[in-house]
């Protein structure tokens, strides 16, 4: 069946596409919003969802520049575009999209899956052909420079429930060599410039200004502007106009060169930070690990982290590995030395064979106690059958490198003593999960592997 008899019957799936880190760096430069939730992996591994995933606003206009690429859409006929966000894509993700409507009809749909999961739909109003009355088309955005990377600003949530006077503005401009390298359908058609711009300006808005660092976009809703309105100076006007303190949620009504409406988004929340050192150390008493020399693997954030201020606040010798996370090591360093303390720091990474130069510095550590924290994100497969690839991703973490690295820092000789190995356990082990069956079986290897070391005189295994 030909794309277009299937358009002409309801519903035809397009070319799927997927977003990689460095498409999501040029659409930042594009749009402004260079939220780390999208952009920076480091960040984002410490934020809601694990890992950096792709903008909204980014996603939509993807799937929009595909579908005008197969000819069944005119920018020139859109009169309203609806969008609902509702689940995240992680970088590298597959998207496909489906085209849900006839090739005359005046309301369109298209719908995204990632992993058998709608992630966002966009609802699409057109002009009837026939129609006599003229949508308005606002003045071509400013062509600029890309924009450099700025740090969002960290919005409070707005005190009142109505806080109209929170209202500013963004430009509005697109980069003519971005928008043709992400969107060059788009870039082609009439009318593209200006429907490009005004939905990138919602993005900065969200991303960067309201609610900013700790945000969520979840939802626009644009109509053309109506003809006869004060013509805009190349700006997007934007004023909250309510805020929900039970979900952490705000409306914005937003005005910009070609399209009005109103978007809605979340206030997430901030990171979890451990609590300091100067602080653990009126809680643990400080000989309780004394004669510990600690390797804690994964110690850069999280338990890790935790445990590594735990352990040196009460006298051991602790050495924290980090994979990606140096300046999140570098930082508990710099705070053991202002409480007058040492955390020595090793980088590795725990899912990867072991380096002759780490193996070297392990073996010369004499340590007493190994603690493994490495994890990776912990992903859940959804409603698919057994995912090998995810299993085996697991296990690099929980099971070849837990027991390369229990190796590599084992005592040389037997007068040496035993290297204690605090291995975390799931609670998924004993109350199972839908969708987590590969990590769970990782894990169980993993405990398996525990008992295998418990068995060698070498070895104190703790789970």
């Amino acid at each position: 069946m030909s794309i277009t008899a299937s358009v002409s019957s309801g519903r035809v799936s397009l070319p799927g596409y997927s977003i990689d880190a460095q498409d999501s760096w040029q659409f930042a430069r594009l749009s402004g919003d260079f939220n780390p939730l999208h952009v920076d992996p480091i960040s984002a591994r410490r934020l809601q969802f694990g890992n950096t995933i792709c903008h909204g606003v980014h996603m939509v206009l993807k799937a929009l520049d595909g579908v005008a690429e197969l000819g069944f859409l005119a920018l020139s006929q859109i009169h309203a575009i609806d969008a609902v966000f509702a689940g995240s894509v992680s970088t590298d993700s597959l998207v496909t999209v489906e085209f849900v409507g006839a090739l005359d009809s005046t309301r369109v749909r298209l719908i995204a899956t990632s992993g058998e999961r709608v992630v966002f739909t966009v609802k699409l109003s057109l002009a009837d052909s026939a129609s006599a009355v003229p949508l308005r088309v606002g003045p071509l955005p400013r062509q600029n420079e890309p924009f450099p990377q700025v740090v969002p600003l960290c919005a409070d949530f707005p005190a009142s429930a109505t806080p109209g006077h929170l209202a500013s503005s963004v430009a509005l401009s697109v980069n003519d060599g971005l928008m043709r390298k992400l969107f060059p359908t788009l870039a082609n058609c009439g009318q593209g410039a200006q429907l490009v711009a005004d939905l990138l300006a919602t993005s900065r808005i969200v991303g960067m200004k309201m609610p900013g660092l700790h945000s969520i976009y979840s939802e626009f809703k644009m109509r053309r502007r109506t003809i006869g309105d004060a013509a805009s100076e190349n700006a997007m006007a934007y004023i909250v106009q309510r805020a929900d303190p039970r979900f952490r949620s705000v409306r914005i009504a937003v005005t910009g060169g070609t399209l009005e409406g109103q978007v809605d988004a979340f206030f997430r929340a901030p990171p979890v930070a451990q609590t300091p050192l100067s602080d653990l150390l009126s809680i643990v008493e400080r000989s309780r690990f004394v004669g510990q020399v600690a390797l804690v693997v994964g110690g850069s954030r999280g338990l890790g982290e935790l445990v590594a201020k735990i352990l040196v606040a009460g006298g051991a010798k602790v050495t924290l590995t980090f994979a990606r996370g140096q300046i999140d090591a570098d930082r508990i360093k710099m705070e053991a030395q202002a409480v007058g303390l040492q955390i020595d720091t090793l980088q590795l990474d725990a899912s990867q064979p072991i380096s002759e130069a780490v193996a070297t510095c392990l073996g010369t550590m004499r340590l007493t106690h190994f603690y493994h924290f490495a994890t990776p994100q912990i992903t859940r497969n959804v409603g698919g059958p057994w995912n090998g690839k995810l299993f085996d991703s697991f296990c690099r973490f929980y099971v070849q490198g837990f027991a390369a690295l229990v190796h590599a820092a084992a005592p040389k000789t037997p007068v040496s003593g035993v290297l204690t190995v605090l291995y975390p356990s799931t609670i998924f082990l004993d109350d199972f999960e839908s969708g987590f069956a590969e990590y769970c079986a990782a894990k169980a290897a993993g405990e398996w592997v525990c008992q295998h070391l418990a068995s060698m005189p070498a070895f104190d295994v703790r789970k």
